[in-house]
């Protein structure tokens, strides 16, 4: 019996799987890694950032509660610009929500969501295999050829619907020859575990510069390895490839000192940073979201690779997982099959404005070669134009896809 395959077994994917086998659907969900590393992951300090919206699904999973008290809320929101007085200052309770999102452990949520899976007899996980095919039979069947990433053994299987969640670099994308508009923002992040002397209170920070972008999230707090006590928080720091590298050659204590001139002392003073890692930063657009002839459709980083400036390329994959079940439940209850093929298109138009809206606000904020006068300007015009602000804060948070 064909069922859903799910190449991908990230946040977005498991979610995706959970989701649809919920809805008792027959799934299959592939994944490269080894099984002990998703369940039994070692202390990662890695982050992610949950939007409110997410969270809602997240409930509407029965998960939240195990997530909750892993995660770090964000209640209020500065967004600043050097060289100005402009700012914005959200808060959460005045959009009548709790939150804004949450933060929590990367690792933690894929064990959560794997517990959880292994919970469903119609979901089939297949950890350490990678995609090497996508195939029709003799009898026009659609069918994904997989190989054991420990044996090389080889194993086919039918497919009415091959969900791509396997990241910008997608197989499946690739396999469905769809094309990509791919943007150079010539832009590095540096990533890492701030410490840092005063509590962030549940405060985010998103500070603007003429050359680089400072994004602090705040996280649980921990005791750094020079034993000192500290509070935490999570750093995205973005550069023009142009000066990177003489930030990225800092040694830690003058990064730290230059981290200092560029934030400020909201947080006090920043005593260590851990984990830090370097990246270059590229959006990658799929000119389609589905493959007609493959039966393949895409998610998340599949679908579109996204700058973190604003933190939705992960809240983005949610919804459209979350979107994409709900129209493969209507489907089969119209239809109890997946044979009408027009439920593809019907995924494509259901999220076209949310990725416009979402991509052109990312691109506009990514791109340092604005000038600083528009984005001071317009931080000014989002604190004097409420209706604005909560139609912008709305679509950030995904409030309007789980209504």
């Amino acid at each position: 019996m064909s069922g859903i395959v799910i190449v991908g077994g990230g946040v977005v994917g498991a979610s995706c799987a959970l989701m649809l086998g919920i809805q008792g659907n027959k799934v299959t969900l592939i994944e490269s890694q080894n099984q002990d590393t998703l369940m039994s992951p070692k202390l990662d300090r890695r982050t992610i950032a949950l939007s409110y919206g997410s969270v809602l699904l997240f409930k509407e999973l029965n998960i939240w509660e195990q997530l909750s008290q892993y995660s770090t809320a964000i209640k209020n929101i500065i967004v600043s610009q050097q060289t100005s007085f402009a700012k914005t200052f959200l808060k959460a309770s005045k959009y009548d929500i709790p939150a804004f999102g949450y933060t929590i452990s990367l690792q933690l949520i894929k064990k959560i969501l794997f517990e959880n899976l292994s919970k469903y007899e119609n979901i089939t996980v297949k950890f350490q295999q990678e995609v090497i095919e996508l195939k029709q039979d003799k009898n026009q069947i659609n069918q994904i050829v997989i190989k054991n990433l420990v044996n090389n053994k080889q194993e086919t299987i039918n497919y009415k619907l091959c969900i791509a969640a396997d990241g910008n670099s997608s197989f499946i994308k690739q396999s469905s020859n769809i094309n990509n508009q791919q943007y150079d923002y010539n832009q590095t992040a540096i990533v890492g575990t701030l410490f840092h002397t005063k509590s962030h209170n549940n405060y985010a920070f998103e500070r603007f510069g003429k050359n680089n972008t400072i994004a602090v999230l705040p996280v649980f707090n921990l005791l750094n390895k020079n034993k000192i006590d500290s509070y935490t928080s999570s750093l995205v720091w973005v550069f023009e490839n142009a000066g990177i590298d003489k930030i990225i050659n800092l040694n830690k204590s003058d990064f730290i000192k230059q981290l200092q001139i560029n934030f400020g002392y909201r947080l006090g003073k920043i005593i260590n940073i851990e984990n830090k890692q370097c990246f270059p930063l590229a959006g990658i657009m799929s000119d389609k979201l589905y493959n007609l002839d493959k039966k393949s459709i895409f998610l998340g980083n599949a679908a579109n690779s996204l700058h973190p400036v604003m933190a939705q390329g992960l809240n983005l994959g949610l919804r459209d997982a979350y979107s994409l079940s709900k129209i493969i439940n209507k489907y089969y209850k119209i239809y109890n099959d997946l044979d009408n093929l027009e439920f593809l298109e019907d995924y494509s138009v259901s999220r076209a404005e949310d990725h416009k809206n979402i991509i052109k606000t990312t691109h506009f904020l990514a791109n340092n070669k604005i000038p600083l006068f528009p984005k001071n300007l317009g931080l000014f015009l989002f604190n004097d134009l409420p209706f604005v602000q909560s139609s912008i804060v709305s679509s950030a948070l995904g409030l309007n896809a789980y209504a």
